[in-house]
């Protein structure tokens, strides 16, 4: 399981980090953080085109150490 880090702009309802699974999330000025453990080939795949959906714009993804 890979863990990684997506930085999208303008804020995440919680509801709605609720729905796409068990996240992490950090609010910073005009943008999200959101840190998640995904299975699979496609989990992260899945994850981007979820929130591209939803019009949130992608800043940055980047794999971080599971203990982060």
């Amino acid at each position: 399981m890979a863990r990684y880090e997506i930085t999208v702009e303008s804020p995440l309802d919680p509801s709605l980090l609720m729905e796409l699974g068990d996240f992490e999330s950090d609010e910073r000025p005009a943008m999200t953080v959101v840190r998640a453990s995904l299975d699979g080939q496609n989990g992260l795949p899945d994850l981007l085109a979820q929130l591209q959906t939803l019009g949130h714009e992608l800043i940055e993804v980047r794999q971080i150490d599971p203990n982060e």
